[in-house]
């Protein structure tokens, strides 16, 4: 069943509340995550606005942003860009042969830092509500999500089962439309680029968060190894788990 939320003019925007972690849960309305808001319309933003999001976490690639005439829909909202160009639809069709799982290492050998930017700017925001982003919402906002879900304690099990919901959400309207603009410009649609564009199993954040472990001893480990300080973990745990 998909969690997704009805913002009018996204296909990908939910709330990363009810979790389970250990014997508490997530809070609602403190983590919200989403692909572009570039197709928001009025009766989306009107609710997007409901929500008194502070923060927004854009993950866009300067690229992606110098292409954005739209720009933050919300005039309020403290934006702040953390770019990275691993898992933008250019780097990725650049990459078609690569897999979800060798993508999502690059990108976190390459941009270490500037995940553990996004997840820090998340646990600094107090009780103001974020939103994290990117295109698709699936693979860099599903790193950041996933990374800061697992650093204040959710169950590994629910953080998989969040990124699962991607493929879910993106499948139809928004992969269609993608699918259709690459082969206008004459990219060839591959069963791996298919993938990579819109899927999201289990057994890929599964491998991604396991191989952390081992290289990092866990998620906390390898946020603290690019800067992440010990009490920023503490105020992360504190505004996600109730």
């Amino acid at each position: 069943m998909s969690r997704r939320m009805d913002i009018e003019g996204t296909h990908n925007f939910r709330d990363v509340g009810g979790y389970p972690a250990g014997a508490r849960s997530t809070r609602y309305g403190q983590l919200y995550r989403s692909d572009a808001l570039t197709g928001i319309t009025p009766t989306g933003l009107a609710d997007l606005l409901a929500l008194r999001i502070g923060v927004v976490v854009d993950l866009r690639s300067r690229l992606e942003l110098s292409q954005d005439t739209t720009r933050c829909v919300l005039p309020d909202a403290r934006v702040v860009n953390v770019p990275i160009e691993g898992g933008s639809r250019s780097s990725i069709v650049k990459g078609d042969h690569i897999s979800l799982e060798q993508l999502y290492r690059d990108i976190i050998d390459q941009a270490g830092f500037d995940l553990t930017a996004a997840v820090a700017v998340i646990a600094e925001s107090g009780s103001i509500p974020v939103l994290v982003n990117c295109t698709a919402g699936k693979d860099r906002t599903g790193l950041v999500i996933a990374l800061a879900l697992e650093a204040a304690g959710v169950d590994r099990s629910a953080v998989v089962a969040d990124y699962t919901q991607s493929a879910l959400n993106l499948d139809g309207d928004w992969l269609d439309q993608t699918l259709t603009s690459l082969v206008s410009n004459g990219v060839p649609i591959s069963p791996r680029l298919f993938e990579v564009l819109g899927g999201s199993p289990d057994h890929v954040m599964g491998q991604i968060l396991g191989w952390l472990d081992r290289e990092h001893g866990s998620v906390v480990g390898f946020l603290a190894a690019h800067g992440l300080a010990e009490d920023s973990v503490q105020r992360l745990h504190d505004k996600l788990v109730v």
